[in-house]
């Protein structure tokens, strides 16, 4: 059960399916299961076989393609152009680490939606985070319901079908950008050891190079590559940022097609400096491929959920390029690690009630079963929890972090994670996190009045601060005249309030007399 509390299952032949439910003792009663889709596909995978030899008598490559048009409902095995390269030709002896990376992406519809690639961090620590495109994250279904399908390829250099039963069921969005049109996801589960996949490096470096290759899935087909041997230029891509992109100006070998979008652009040496956007090459056609810059995706964004450099480089040291790494295997036998702090506000009042949890998930091979956690705060002598439960490989769970009474001020939390299973950490570099928590005096507030009109849905309002960042937003009101009062503490400073009305026809006093009134707490 992932913390999203949805998932989605890969594909099952047959015509009946069992759906199991496993409840611990402990919290008998409360499950709760929904069904939201179900797709079925009617002819199935194994009869794309017959389609692709019909491709394969076809006089042209132009034929071939007007015929792929006709008949985009059954795109996958044995869809995409003719001029595709099988990743296990000779054309790809030497991507055979990078193509354990690139993984074929399914929307809940079924649909074969995009490709992506695992990406390594500077920790080297196997955290399965996925790169693709921006504009596939912009595809009318949530990542969390995705399925993400790896070495679905052919054995050999024929075009045979790949298995499609190695998958893992949903993701979490951790950052994108329009500028550069990528997207990092992080895997909600483990990949299976058995899957033998490989996390690719990356170069940061802004640095046309000659030699790079792509690998993708064209139309949801079997993984293909794609050679160039040209130096690459730059250009502005679908966002219209200067610079933004590395473009191929005609593959060598090989080409893209749609379903490609999001799959990994790799220099000589295999390390991903970008990621498809798209573009006109085609079958029929030597054209340009655009690949949103890595390096433009690094720290060009305003936060972490908008750049790479946060999650591929999280310990901020600098490092400005690193190899891919075989994650078949937990690298750690024992390795828990502290994720974040949740439910611990930038700033608070001082008299609110405060209840921060630490979640904490095993990457080690080992089942964590004790911890002990270590919580300082302004460098005082720090205080001690213990934790006992049972962790498997790659489970999460959430902890309690009770905090003693704190004065008004900027106080500074260190929160280590230490001793799993009465042993040291094989990997202490991911056990400490340090934060601040600024607790505002509790009359240092604004006080919010409203009374809505007679159509309260239409209405909501934001509190933002001089960066355009939001304190505070409220929404939801009900469909009458009705009143409502908020309390909401803000540290010193200038704050922009603002009241929408969603039909623009305002609060007053065509359907109720609506107004609303701000108060500081100063009168």
């Amino acid at each position: 059960n992932k913390p999203h509390g949805r998932m989605a299952t890969g594909i099952i032949f047959g015509e009946t399916t069992i759906l199991e439910y496993y409840e611990p003792a402990a919290y008998a009663g409360q499950g709760q299961i929904q069904v939201a889709t179900v797709v079925h596909h009617y002819r199935g995978f194994a009869n794309a076989q017959f389609n692709l030899d019909n491709k394969r008598q076809s006089p042209s490559l132009q034929e071939e393609e007007e015929e792929q048009q006709q008949s985009k409902s059954e795109e996958g095995f044995g869809d995409s152009g003719l001029c595709n390269i099988n990743v296990n030709c000779p054309e790809g002896d030497d991507w055979q680490n990078p193509k354990r990376s690139v993984g074929l992406i399914l929307s809940q519809q079924g649909t074969r939606l995009c490709t992506g690639a695992l990406i390594n961090n500077a920790r080297n620590d196997c955290t399965p985070l996925f790169l693709t495109a921006n504009h596939c994250v912009d595809y009318p279904t949530e990542p969390e319901t995705w399925l993400f399908m790896f070495n679905y390829e052919s054995p050999d250099c024929n075009n045979n079908d790949g298995p499609t039963n190695q998958t893992v069921s949903g993701a979490t969005l951790l950052a994108n950008s329009f500028a550069s049109d990528f997207a990092l996801l992080e895997l909600s589960e483990p990949i299976p050891p058995d899957y033998n996949v490989w996390f690719s490096g990356w170069d940061n470096a802004n640095t046309p190079v000659a030699i790079c290759a792509c690998i993708h899935h064209p139309k949801g087909d079997i993984k293909k590559i794609s050679l160039n041997d040209d130096l690459l230029t730059e250009s502005s891509g679908g966002s219209g940022v200067p610079n933004s992109h590395w473009r191929i100006d005609g593959w060598d070998a090989g080409t893209t097609e749609g379903g490609s979008s999001g799959s990994p652009l790799y220099n000589q040496t295999g390390l991903i400096i970008g990621q498809l956007y798209g573009g006109n090459a085609s079958c029929t056609k030597i054209d340009y491929d655009d690949f949103g810059k890595l390096s433009m995706s690094w720290a060009k964004g305003a936060d972490s959920k908008a750049r790479l450099k946060d999650w591929l480089d999280p310990d901020n040291t600098g490092v400005t390029s690193i190899d891919g790494k075989d994650c078949s295997q937990p690298p750690f036998a024992l390795d828990v690690a502290l994720m974040s702090i949740e439910d611990l506000p930038e700033f608070a009042c001082s008299d609110s009630p405060l209840n921060p949890k630490i979640k904490i998930r095993n990457k080690g091979s080992t089942p964590i079963t004790s911890l002990e956690i270590k919580l300082s705060i302004n460098g005082q002598t720090p205080l001690l929890f213990t934790w006992s439960g049972s962790l498997n490989y790659y489970q999460i769970d959430y902890i309690d972090l009770p905090l003693p009474a704190l004065e008004p001020g900027v106080h500074n939390l260190e929160i280590t994670l230490f001793n799993p299973n009465n042993n040291p950490d094989e990997n202490g570099a991911n056990n400490t996190i340090i934060t601040k928590l600024n607790l505002v005096p509790s009359n240092s507030y604004v006080t919010v009045y409203l009374t809505t009109d007679a159509y309260g849905s239409e209405t909501s309002f934001d509190i933002k601060d001089t960066n355009n960042k939001t304190m505070y937003a409220q929404a939801g009101f009900a469909d009458k005249q009705q009143n409502y009062m908020f309390n909401y503490c803000l540290p010193v400073g200038c704050y922009i309030f603002t009241i929408y009305d969603a039909l623009s026809d305002g609060i007053c006093c065509e359907f109720g007399n609506g107004n609303y009134k701000l108060i500081d707490a100063e009168q």
